[in-house]
């Protein structure tokens, strides 16, 4: 995507394998992984649970300013969910 828009490709981080970032995308990007916890994009995959439709969940958290929600479903297994997948009841 990098080369569609600038016409040159990224360099890639020798730590994470991925591309490296500069300014506020490398912050922002920084961040992100720190919170997350993971170090790779891989890895952040690796932990994530595909999604099924028609899912009953329970909201744990939820933030006006922001599109996603923090619920568990009836495993009692947190993730995140787009508020735009919520279907009210």
């Amino acid at each position: 995507m990098t080369y569609q828009f600038t016409g040159k490709r990224p360099n890639i981080s020798p730590d994470t394998g991925e591309p490296e970032y500069t300014g506020e995308t490398k912050q922002l990007i920084d961040y992100l992984r720190e919170k997350s916890g993971a170090r790779t994009f891989d890895e952040a995959l690796s932990v994530c649970a595909q999604g099924k439709g028609k899912l009953k969940v329970t909201i744990m958290n939820i933030k006006e300013d922001e599109g996603v929600v923090w619920v568990f479903d009836a495993n009692k297994k947190p993730f995140w969910l787009p508020k735009s997948f919520l279907i009210k009841r």
